[in-house]
């Protein structure tokens, strides 16, 4: 059985979802609180509550020992879960996927002293076949902060935009041509709307980098040693043949990946538009990161080495006669790229705490 069909009541009305059956593992029961139960009592004559705590996993494993309190007529023994009481990391119940080029794709238990490394030697190793450099580790948590921060970017594009429009049919009066630039604010408004729908339809994956050195023959020692938590997953790849380049060049295309070639280089191959941006040339990593210019003497990202499966993009050139018209001419480039961005400062983030 690959999944199953879950009827949800909602508002009446039953909603089927589709649960994998991987996705279930470890998900069926919430795991208890083994350190922690208690026993409530009421003192007949005074009627006062008591509570007696005691270690539930010692009494499990010692009946009639010293945790293991008798019990008395109206006695109420409660038994919490982790997430009411929270337990520390190295007693939680972790259950982590794994899957692409290992020899034991699969769902495993972590525990203490387990990460990243020890999860990939217990999935067999990786095949010959594997790309440790493009490795993603996905996380929950990560994947709601992400969505956050994404509706806070929405909401101040769209004041932004809405502003800018406003002081631009402020100047319709004073214009010597009023009937043009209405039909300017209208188009304007127009792709103000087509920009911020294409902003609304990107997804937060939950992807953390893992700020790997970037080569082809990476080890599972190379791997970073990150603690892993409930409901991880991994990802690793094998190694694609081809490196894409997007935005202002005569080509957006694939073009083969060949090694020690040079972004530079492979702009060269696609040839760069008329109104391109070498400046704001951008890199985007196989492992989810990005690179920009960060210099005003030397261009690093033009002389950077390309890695398999890595993504180029050239932006256009600044238009500036509004803030507006330059968030417009420059939506594609910033809907496409930007959002990536954040994904590598999200992990960057995570890492670092």
């Amino acid at each position: 059985m690959k999944e199953r069909a879950v009827a949800v009541a909602q508002q009446g009305k039953p909603e089927i979802l589709e649960e994998t059956l991987v996705q279930r593992i470890g998900g069926l029961i919430e795991p208890a609180n083994m350190d922690y139960a208690v026993v409530e009592r009421i003192a007949r004559d005074t009627l006062r509550v008591d509570v007696i705590p005691f270690n539930l996993g010692r009494m499990l494993a010692s009946p009639k020992g010293a945790d293991d309190p008798i019990l008395q007529a109206g006695d109420v023994i409660t038994i919490f879960s982790a997430k009411d009481i929270r337990v520390p990391m190295s007693r939680r119940q972790v259950f982590v996927q794994v899957e692409g080029e290992v020899n034991n794709p699969g769902v495993y238990p972590v525990g203490p002293g387990d990460n990243l490394q020890t999860l990939i030697q217990k999935a067999g190793g990786t095949t010959p076949d594997a790309y440790l450099f493009a490795t993603a580790l996905f996380r929950e948590e990560v994947k709601r902060s992400q969505k956050n921060n994404l509706e806070k970017l929405l909401r101040k594009l769209e004041a932004e935009s809405s502003s800018a429009v406003s002081q631009l049919s402020q100047s319709t009066g004073a214009s010597s041509d009023p009937g043009g630039m209405q039909a300017r604010i209208q188009a304007i408004q127009q792709a103000q709307r087509q920009s911020l729908e294409r902003f609304r339809t990107l997804k937060p994956e939950g992807r953390i980098a893992l700020g790997m050195a970037p080569r082809t023959d990476l080890g599972t020692q190379d791997v970073p040693a990150l603690r892993l938590e409930n409901g991880d997953r991994v990802q690793i790849p094998s190694r694609p043949d081809f490196v894409h380049v997007y935005g202002s060049v005569n080509t957006e295309s694939a073009i083969i990946y060949k090694p020690r070639t040079t972004v530079a280089e492979y702009l060269k191959v696609a040839g760069m538009g008329t109104g391109a941006n070498p400046d704001g040339v951008i890199l985007v990593r196989a492992d989810g990161s990005a690179m920009t210019n960060q210099s005003l003497w030397r261009n690093d990202v033009l002389h950077a080495v390309v890695m398999p499966g890595d993504t180029i993009v050239m932006p256009e050139k600044f238009n500036r006669e509004t803030g507006w018209s330059q968030f417009v001419r420059n939506a594609k480039d910033f809907t496409q790229i930007m959002y990536q961005l954040g994904l590598g400062a999200a992990a960057v983030r995570t890492l670092r705490q």
